[in-house]
C-alpha cells in the first residue's frame, strides 16, 4: 500500500508538472509571456519549478521568455517607446526572471532615458548659442558643435537638421554683409564655414567661385 501511494502521488506531480508546461507553452505561443497577471508563461514556469526546482523544460522556458523580452526590449526602444519599456522591466521583475538579466534591461531603459535627456538638453543649449550668435564659436561650445554631437546620440535628428541648416544660412549672410562691406577675406572665411556645415549648397559654390574670379580679376 505504501508503494502504490508513492507510485500514485509521483504519477499525480507528473501530470500535474505536464499540465502546468502545456498551459506555460501554450501562453508563450499567445504571446503571454508575463502577462496577464496569473495567466502567463513565466508564472506557471514558475510554479513546475516550485514542484521540481531542477525541471529543465521549465528552466529553458524561462531562459526563452527573457529572450524573448530582450527582442521585445529593444524594439520599444528603437521605437522611442519608453514608457512601454519601462513597464516590460517592471512586470519581467515582477515575475520573478532572472534578476541580472533583469538589471540589464533595466539599464537599458535608463540609458535611452539617460540619450534622450542628453539630446534635449544639447537641441536646448544649441538654440541658446544661435539667439547668441556663436554659430561655430568657441570651440566645443558653439551651436555646430552641439548639433554633431546630437546627431551622433541621435542620428537624423530632424530638429538637429534644420538648426543646421539656418546655421549655415546665417553664416552664408554674413560672408555676403561681408563681402558687400569691402571685407572679401572675412567673406570667403564666413562662407567656407557655411559650407563646412552643409556642403551640398550649390549656390553658395557658385558664390564662391565667383568671388575668387573676382579677386583674382582684380
Amino acid at each position: 500500500d505504501g508503494v502504490r501511494g508513492k507510485i500514485q502521488q509521483a504519477t499525480t506531480i507528473r501530470a500535474t508538472i505536464d499540465d502546468l508546461l502545456q498551459q506555460a507553452s501554450a501562453y508563450r505561443a499567445a504571446g503571454a509571456l508575463v502577462n496577464p497577471v496569473g495567466e502567463n508563461a513565466a508564472e506557471f514556469y514558475h510554479r513546475v519549478l516550485a514542484i521540481r526546482p531542477d525541471d529543465v523544460i521549465a528552466a529553458q522556458g524561462l531562459d526563452e521568455i527573457v529572450s524573448q523580452l530582450r527582442a521585445r526590449l529593444a524594439a520599444l526602444l528603437q521605437d522611442r517607446d519608453v514608457q512601454a519599456a519601462i513597464a516590460v522591466v517592471d512586470r519581467a521583475g515582477g515575475v520573478g526572471l532572472d534578476s541580472v538579466a533583469v538589471n540589464d534591461m533595466r539599464a537599458s531603459v535608463e540609458q535611452e532615458i539617460l540619450r534622450r535627456d542628453t539630446v534635449a538638453e544639447h537641441l536646448g543649449k544649441a538654440r541658446e548659442l544661435f539667439a547668441q550668435g556663436f554659430i561655430t564659436q568657441p570651440q566645443n561650445d558653439n551651436v555646430v558643435a552641439m548639433l554633431r554631437e546630437v546627431d551622433r546620440l541621435d542620428p537624423g535628428n530632424q530638429a538637429a537638421q534644420r538648426m543646421l541648416s539656418r546655421s549655415a544660412q546665417r553664416l552664408a549672410e554674413a560672408a555676403q554683409e561681408a563681402y558687400a562691406a569691402g571685407l572679401a577675406d572675412d567673406a570667403k572665411y564666413y562662407l567656407e564655414l557655411a559650407l563646412t556645415v552643409t556642403p551640398g549648397v550649390d549656390a553658395w559654390r557658385k558664390l564662391r567661385l565667383n568671388w575668387e574670379n573676382s579677386i583674382s580679376t582684380n
